[in-house]
C-alpha cells in the first residue's frame, strides 16, 4: 500500500524527504519515487557513497518502454525548491503589496482556463436543467392521457429527478467557484502568512513542503547527465490551486 502524501515515505532511520510524494514525472504524469545508487570511488576513495535521487514510478516498474528515468539528485531537487521559497520570500519581504499583486496575477490567470470552462459548463446545465423540466412534465401528460404506463412513468421521473439533483449540485458547486474573487485574495493573503513563517530558514524542511508545495513536476533531462538543464515546475498550495496534478498517461 502507498504512503499517503502527508505521511511520506520514511527510510530505515524514521526520516522522511521534505518532497517524498510531491513530485511527478512530466511526461507520464506518474510519480517519482525515492531511491538510492551506490557509488564507489576506488582510486581516490573506497568508501561506498549512497546517493539518494527521484525517479519516474513507470520507469522503476515497466523500463524504457513506457517512459525514461527523469533520474534528478534529491539534494540538487531539494535546493532548487528552496531557493525557489526563499525568492518569494524575498519577494514579500522587499515589498509586500508588489509580492500580493504578483501572486494574485498568477492565482487568476491559473484559474483562467478553469473559469472559462465553468462558464461554458454552467450554460450547458442550465440548458439540461430547463430541458428537464419540460420532460418531467411531459411524462406526467402522458400518464395522464394514457400514453404512458404508471410504472413507465415512476422509471422515467426517477430518472430525470435524478439527474436533476445531481445537476443542481454540480450547478452550485460552478457557481461557487465563479464567485471566488474575495476567496483568492483571502488565498493569497493565506500563502503570504506561511511564506512569512519561514524567514530565514535554513534548509527544507518536510513541514515548509506540506505547507507551501502542491506538487512538482521534473521534465526528462535534454542530455546524459543529470546535471544538465532540464524544466522544473514547482506549484504552491493557495496559489496555484487551480492547476491540476498530472494524469498518468499509460
Amino acid at each position: 500500500m502507498e504512503a499517503s502524501v502527508s505521511q511520506g515515505k520514511k527510510n530505515k532511520t524514521g526520516y522522511v524527504n521534505p518532497l517524498s510524494g510531491l513530485v511527478y514525472c512530466a511526461d507520464c504524469g506518474n510519480k517519482m519515487y525515492i531511491a538510492w545508487n551506490n557509488t564507489r570511488h576506488k582510486r581516490t576513495d573506497p568508501r561506498t557513497y549512497h546517493r539518494e535521487n527521484f525517479k519516474c514510478g513507470a520507469y522503476s516498474k515497466f523500463g524504457d518502454r513506457v517512459c525514461s528515468s527523469h533520474y534528478i539528485q534529491i539534494k540538487i531537487l531539494n535546493q532548487i525548491v528552496l531557493q525557489d521559497i526563499r525568492s518569494k520570500i524575498g519577494l514579500v519581504e522587499a515589498d509586500e503589496n508588489k509580492a500580493r499583486k504578483a501572486f494574485l496575477s498568477r492565482s487568476e490567470k491559473l484559474a483562467a482556463d478553469t473559469l472559462a470552462a465553468d462558464r461554458k459548463r454552467e450554460t450547458q446545465v442550465n440548458r439540461r436543467l430547463a430541458e428537464l423540466e419540460r420532460l418531467i412534465s411531459t411524462v406526467y401528460e402522458d400518464k395522464v392521457l394514457g400514453k404512458i404506463s404508471e410504472e413507465v412513468c415512476i422509471n422515467l421521473l426517477s430518472k430525470y429527478q435524478e439527474e436533476k439533483k445531481n445537476l443542481t449540485v454540480e450547478l452550485s458547486e460552478i457557481k461557487r467557484r465563479l464567485n471566488s474573487e474575495v476567496e483568492r485574495h483571502a488565498d493569497v493573503d493565506e500563502f503570504i502568512r506561511r511564506l512569512k513563517s519561514y524567514i530565514g530558514v535554513p534548509e527544507l524542511t518536510r513541514e515548509m513542503c506540506m505547507e507551501l508545495i502542491e506538487f512538482v513536476t521534473v521534465d526528462e533531462c535534454p542530455g546524459k547527465y543529470s546535471k544538465e538543464p532540464r524544466e522544473i515546475h514547482i506549484y504552491y498550495k493557495l496559489i496555484d490551486k487551480n492547476q491540476s496534478k498530472p494524469t498518468h498517461k499509460m
